[in-house]
């Protein structure tokens, strides 16, 4: 559904720390799945292979990925430039009982002006969703506060939750960095992620 992609002369680099990158998605569009395979797709697609949890550089953006725990495996991004920070992970598992696990992430999260976050569930609905691959608003917070992080954008939105259900998910998410974090003097900007945003780090 990526208009750019049917487009001769447009150009694209795909990065990706998974040697089969091209495979998966070759396999994503079979036309068993999809009506338009890639090589329909008349742009012009490079992909490039990077080393797992290393850091690379694309013109003065310097990028490094780092493995998530979701079924299958995933990986989050730190990107950062002329000291700004951005942090993307989306489909990843956190549980806040396990300190050790999380402590591995510190350098990714540290002092990040913006981390955007898998938040898919509650707290409440994580109980039942164990080993899903997802985390929660409360868990992120929690993780943006060990971290330094400066502002939050809860993501990865439950596809069945309405927007009702996502200002409630909000709501409570900035009651909780209210209630938990002001007190220690914490100031978390906790914000959701809204289709055609554009954030200015």
């Amino acid at each position: 559904f990526f208009v750019p992609f049917y487009i001769p002369g447009n150009r694209f680099t795909i990065y990706s720390p998974y040697r089969d990158m091209k495979d998966r998605i070759d396999y994503q569009q079979v036309f068993t799945h999809f009506p338009v395979n890639l090589d329909y797709m008349l742009a012009t697609k490079e992909f490039v292979m990077l080393e797992k949890e290393t850091e690379f550089y694309l013109n003065e953006i310097k990028i490094t990925n780092k493995r998530m725990r979701h079924p299958g495996g995933s990986f989050g991004y730190r990107i950062e430039e002329n000291g700004r920070v951005s942090v993307f992970t989306s489909d990843c598992e956190f549980r806040i009982d396990e300190i050790a696990y999380i402590e591995q992430y510190a350098d990714f999260f540290r002092d990040a002006d913006l981390l955007v976050f898998d938040t898919q569930y509650t707290f409440e609905e994580l109980v039942n969703k164990v080993d899903w691959g997802h985390s929660s608003a409360s868990i992120a917070i929690d993780i943006a506060a060990q971290f330094n992080v400066k502002r939050l954008v809860l993501f990865h939105h439950d596809p069945e939750y309405s927007d009702d259900k996502l200002d409630m998910v909000l709501a409570n998410a900035k009651s909780y960095v209210t209630s938990n974090l002001r007190r220690q003097n914490i100031d978390l900007e906790v914000d959701l992620a809204v289709e055609g945003d554009v954030i200015e780090v």
